[in-house]
């Protein structure tokens, strides 16, 4: 069990760390970073993408493409469907620890393999 804990802190650790570092290299209604996940999740696409490039000019980027801008806008989608509370801003995402996350994941169910049973031939 103490395994299945381990990979699932893991996993939830790596999404964390996507998050990050979008915000940190792409990052993201033009409030940016001040959009909480309620208000962003509620947006369309466009609203979204434009909260986004918004979010990346306060953090310094002068510009992001499309396909940034979607790919960010993915993540936080991800990220605000797991948050507990949905007050969280965008800009706060990458602060959150385990405790903050909603996360049912029924990891008993799941076939996730330890490193030694990977067939890597």
């Amino acid at each position: 069990m103490k395994a299945i804990k381990t990979k699932r802190s893991a996993g939830i650790a790596a999404v964390m760390i996507t998050g990050a570092l979008l915000l940190s290299a792409c990052s993201g209604g033009s409030a940016g970073g001040d959009t909480s996940c309620k208000s962003f999740l509620g947006m369309n696409d466009s609203d979204r993408n434009s909260v986004v490039e918004s979010f990346a000019k306060e953090e310094g980027e002068d510009s992001i493409s499309s396909e940034e801008a979607e790919m960010a806008s993915g993540v936080f989608q991800m990220m605000c469907q797991m948050v507990k509370d949905d007050s969280v801003k965008l800009k706060d995402l990458d602060k959150l620890d385990e405790e903050d996350l909603d996360v049912n994941l029924d990891l008993d169910e799941l076939d996730i393999p330890d490193l030694d049973d990977l067939d890597l031939d």
